[in-house]
């Protein structure tokens, strides 16, 4: 009986990582490469009233590239986790089309399980 992510203390990256590529190649397409703008954005995640993390999102240019980064850190009860999720996908935009180039995601623990690497 396969059960759902909310059913299970975690979930895989995987599928993760496949709607996280798609949202930002969404976003990222919507828009000419001339209208995107650099970006940062901090973000609460409250917990039964209690402050347990902040993810900071960020998208910044290199030339011809994008980076978006995405990184979440503990704050109070939130610290008895030992994870400290990571993504950092990098894209190449055009008028014509958005390749993605590279995404990483790694959990912030010292196992490699849930750590993904893809070069495209």
């Amino acid at each position: 009986m396969r059960r759902s992510c909310a059913e299970r203390r975690s979930c895989g990256a995987a599928p993760g990582a496949a709607l996280f590529i798609a949202l930002v190649g969404a976003l990222i397409g919507a828009a000419r490469a001339d209208e995107l703008r650099p970006f940062e954005a901090t973000y609460s995640w409250i917990w039964n009233g209690m402050n347990v993390a902040a993810t900071t999102v960020k998208l910044e240019r290199t030339g011809d590239t994008w980076t978006y980064t995405s990184k979440s850190e503990p704050r109070g009860i939130g610290k008895l986790s030992a994870q400290r999720p990571k993504t950092v996908s990098v894209v190449r935009v055009s008028d014509a089309a958005v390749q993605p180039l590279s995404y990483h995601a790694d959990d912030g623990t010292s196992s490699y399980k849930r750590t993904i690497d893809l070069k495209y």
